[in-house]
């Protein structure tokens, strides 16, 4: 089965992996250990009181894409698209919308990138109260509860017959011990 795979630019680590089937349906997964903000002390009170990854380690973004389409673009060509899709985040899923350029880079690549960043609001991932801990502790009057995400994705046609997508589980996963 062909499965798009995403790569991580050269020296970057895996914290996103994703795949595309034949039928189009695309998953991202994104391992939220690995957010980096340039000041540890941020990032890891992000992990433990926003994220909480000891138990929710993993973001899931899913969507269709119109593989038909990429496959019958020549090279060089670039097209626009609307994806619907859905964000987990915190054991919770909602429905994102994404405006998209996508580039046939080569004959078994492609990327796509986001036109205008998927604005992800903390409350509607049941994060508000990682919001109040983060600002308490910070002793801020204030934190934003929105995020804009920019994706700048690279998927390359893996026609290897024993190549597996990624999955995303129907429920979180409870944490080994």
């Amino acid at each position: 089965a062909e499965t798009n795979t995403f790569l991580a630019a050269e020296g970057e680590t895996d914290a996103l992996s994703g795949s595309i089937s034949r039928a189009g349906e695309a998953i991202l997964a994104i391992d939220l250990n690995d957010v980096e903000t340039f000041n540890d002390t941020r990032d890891g009170r992000l992990l433990t009181y926003l994220f909480e990854t000891e138990f929710l380690p993993t973001a899931y973004l899913t969507t269709t894409v119109d593989v038909t389409g990429i496959s019958e673009m020549s090279v060089g060509a670039m097209s626009t698209q609307t994806l619907t899709g859905e964000l987990a985040i915190h054991a919770v899923r909602q429905v994102v919308n994404a405006e998209v350029m996508v580039i046939k880079t080569s004959d078994t690549t492609f990327s796509v990138n986001t036109i205008e960043p998927i604005l992800v609001n903390s409350d509607s991932f049941d994060m508000s109260s990682g919001i109040e801990v983060l600002r308490t502790i910070a002793g801020l009057s204030s934190i934003g509860e929105s995020v804009p995400v920019y994706l700048n994705l690279k998927f390359v046609i893996n026609e290897d017959a024993n190549a597996t997508g990624v999955e995303m589980p129907e429920e979180p996963i409870a944490p080994s011990n």
